[in-house]
């Protein structure tokens, strides 16, 4: 017999992993900025200026203090050694946070190997090739993958992003950090509406007008609509998805099926989310290999309302802000068979509930699904914006968000979280185990 109060020893864990609040005491922060470059390099000034003004903002006093690697003069192992030298005097000072900037100094800051590097919270940016063997090592450091953005870092900085959410079925919420910043819900939308048009159509008439299987391939594949006989194949794939909106009734009405998908969304997270409209315009502008699907799905007749419309509405759908509790909260309700454990609102029929988990169970990670069920054992949804949202049916809902994204465009941090915590209670959807939840 498995009892949830195990959860208690882990949440100390999980909060020193994913997120180390600044002390409530101190009134002055203390952040570390290491450069990859040279002292003198443009961008150096720009990110000292943008950190003290936004914290400036804030109302916080912010006391910086800078290190340059220099990495144009160093190899290697120098630049290990000075990383290491780095680490020694500013966790002398009292530093609170490092913030680290570009490729070279983000990797000499985990390849050095410095105890210390473990214990304080790290924020990187302007990574454009992350070691992600080495970033699972460091669960303290979390950033983007991108070119330098120093105001989104700063803003990172803020909360110090890794948040979780575990929604127990008696009601009860475990939250680990900032749990109430949106992000963008990108794919893991997907569950959602599948879960509308199942309401709406019932369970058979979706396996037969969309289906239900996994394709093994990438989620926005072209391919797997022409190998699986012009079937879109399951909602949890772009293809699938783009479908789903197309479904959604009231059919020809575009306001009305936004306004369905919405309401769906509020039911099953317990509280509306927002649109980020900034990013909703900037997927409108990019989403090419989407109407390409659209169409595709249209040649064949597996779109049921006009194309274009279908693929706004997935668009816009996939730019809901969302947070990492309201992720939660969702996750709980399918585990608890469509009733929100929260609001005790029943959403959805207790018989759709093992329907949308077998379909999260086979394709919540694409193609990599298999092996996230092997090491994981809980059926979950990943999205790019960095959310992961898993179901233990009868049992809670988990939810995670942390960038960055592995190469399957999945949340490092996000998956190692839900790991932890499976293995540390010791569940799974294929364990066989009673579960108890005790106060």
């Amino acid at each position: 017999m498995k009892h949830i109060k195990a959860v208690a020893g882990y949440i100390l864990i999980l909060s020193l992993c994913l997120v180390c609040a600044h002390p409530a005491h101190a009134e002055t922060r203390r952040i570390a900025l290491i450069h990859s470059f040279e002292p003198g390099y443009p961008p150096a000034a720009k990110a000292l200026e943008l950190l003290q003004k936004e914290f400036s903002l804030l109302g916080l006093d912010c006391d910086v203090r800078e290190y340059y690697l220099d990495c144009d003069r160093y190899m290697e192992e120098a630049e290990n050694l000075r990383m290491a030298g780095f680490v020694d005097d500013l966790s002398a000072w009292g530093a609170e946070l490092i913030a680290v900037l570009d490729d070279q100094a983000a990797y000499a800051l985990m390849a050095c190997r410095h105890p210390l590097a473990h214990e304080i919270p790290v924020v990187f940016s302007g990574v454009n090739y992350p070691n992600i063997s080495l970033l699972l090592q460091y669960p303290n450091i979390t950033g983007y993958a991108d070119t330098p953005d120093y105001l989104r870092t700063i803003r990172m900085i803020e909360s110090i992003m890794g948040k979780s959410r575990i929604c127990l079925m008696n009601g009860q919420t475990i939250n680990i950090g900032d749990t109430d910043y949106r992000f963008g819900i990108e794919s893991v939308s997907k569950v959602h509406t599948a879960i509308l048009i199942l309401r709406q159509y019932g369970a058979q008439k979706v396996l037969d007008m969309i289906g239900a299987d996994a394709t093994g391939l990438p989620f926005n594949s072209i391919i797997a609509i022409l190998l699986e006989n012009d079937h879109p194949s399951t909602p949890l794939v772009n293809a699938g998805a783009i479908s789903a909106c197309s479904m959604v009734q009231p059919v020809g009405n575009s306001d009305k099926k936004w306004d369905a998908i919405v309401q769906n969304v509020t039911e099953l997270c317990g509280s509306a989310p927002q649109l980020i409209d900034e990013l909703y315009k900037s997927e409108t502008a990019t989403n090419f290999n989407n109407r390409s699907i659209a169409w595709l799905l249209k040649n064949y007749n597996r779109i049921y309302d006009n194309p274009d419309m279908a693929l706004d509405l997935y668009t816009r759908q996939c730019s809901l802000g969302i947070t990492a509790q309201q992720l939660g909260i969702a996750a709980g309700t399918i585990a608890n068979n469509g009733v929100n454990p929260v609001t005790k609102q029943t959403v959805f029929e207790a018989s759709l509930a093992p329907k949308i988990t077998s379909m999260i169970s086979t394709v919540g990670f694409y193609e990599h699904s298999g092996d996230w069920m092997y090491t994981a054992g809980i059926p979950a949804k990943s999205g790019v914006g960095g959310g992961v949202m898993a179901v233990l049916p009868g049992v809670m809902g988990v939810s995670a968000f942390a960038p960055p994204l592995d190469e399957a465009g999945n949340s490092v941090k996000a998956q190692s979280a839900i790991k932890f915590i499976m293995n540390k209670l010791g569940l799974g959807v294929f364990n066989g185990d009673n579960v108890t939840i005790t106060e």
